[in-house]
């Protein structure tokens, strides 16, 4: 019915008590859910249950259904999970994203789709976009900054940047510091977004003449900031659902719906395991340990990251790279 991408279960001790009421197909049919989900929910540190309606989309992507009737009855699964996952007092929020879907949201995870991008396509979509704030918001996802809920970009001050070495300081969530390199590029990007002052709304395409087409951004110490507002604590770092809506409107601007935060950072991983393909001729163990440390990996998920970061992924996108 649909691929399974990895061998294991992320969290599998609750996601096993919530199995127990299962047996036969129906207990094979939500396993095979959570072995898809595994890998997205290592990248974002956090289980299935907790997910946003973003979120989920790439695990309904990622399962690839092949009609629409499949794509709700996966669908419908992860709504169950959820739904319980809350009357146990597992997820944080006690509304579930999946309640008041209607059926024709399912119809975009069916047929043929693009989940990942090049650093040519990359490009592309900078160009497209009027704000430095997502420019480099994207093109610092692409090269590795990452952690849970997207900690080290969020926490990326303007004094991290390390221009003449063309490297950035990134911090997580428990305050531990790493050294990244970046490219040219990245460092230009990120130094006009930390000092940019306005945010354009709906990328400066807004129809309504008497509505301001920009917000003021947030004055403080961090690259990346929330617009200011009277609600916005204005010291504060940017929140993980303002780079997950930013990204969105992105995503909307390219008439896409699979550019998200993740995606994008997978597909970093993607080309960075090509250029190491390239410089060593194989991409075993020794190169997957090298993606794990630039993209703060967690080392020990290596064969979770093999099942979405391997050749036959490189090959989708770049072609064969040893052509001449």
């Amino acid at each position: 019915m649909y691929k399974v991408y990895n061998e294991t279960i992320y969290n599998e001790e609750v996601k096993n008590r919530f199995l127990e009421k299962y047996e036969g197909k129906t207990e094979y049919a939500y396993k095979r859910v959570f072995l898809n989900s595994a890998n997205i929910e290592e990248v974002l540190g956090k289980d299935l249950y907790d997910f946003s309606i973003e979120e989920m989309k790439q695990v309904l992507y990622n399962l690839d259904p092949k009609n629409l009737a499949t794509s709700q009855s996966l669908g419908s699964i992860v709504k169950n999970y959820i739904d319980w996952a809350i009357k146990e007092g597992y997820r944080k929020s006690n509304i579930n994203p999946l309640e008041k879907i209607y059926t024709e949201w399912y119809e975009q995870f069916v047929g043929d789709k693009k989940l990942y991008i090049t650093e040519n396509e990359l490009v592309h979509i900078e160009g497209l976009c009027n704000n430095y704030q997502d420019i480099a918001l994207i093109r610092i996802l692409f090269e590795g900054a990452g952690g849970k809920s997207w900690v080290e970009v969020r926490n990326l001050k303007k004094n991290d940047i390390i221009k003449d070495e063309n490297a950035i300081i990134l911090t997580d969530e428990n305050g531990n510091k790493r050294k990244l390199n970046v490219s040219t590029r990245c460092i230009e990007f990120l130094i006009e977004a930390s000092e940019e002052t306005k945010y354009f709304k709906k990328n400066a395409e807004m129809d309504h003449e008497r509505i301001r087409n920009y917000a003021d951004l947030a004055e403080n110490d961090y690259v990346f900031r929330p617009c200011h507002t009277r609600l916005n604590e204005p010291n504060r770092e940017i929140q993980q659902h303002t780079i997950n809506r930013r990204i969105r409107e992105v995503s909307d601007l390219i008439g896409s719906d699979y550019l998200t935060p993740r995606s994008v950072f997978i597909s970093g991983m993607i080309k960075y395991a090509k250029d190491l393909l390239i410089e060593t001729g194989k991409l075993e163990r020794e190169e997957y340990e090298k993606i794990c440390k630039r993209f703060n990996y967690n080392v020990n998920s290596i064969a979770l990251l093999k099942k979405t970061v391997n050749i036959e992924t490189i090959k989708q996108l770049y072609g064969n790279i040893f052509n001449s």
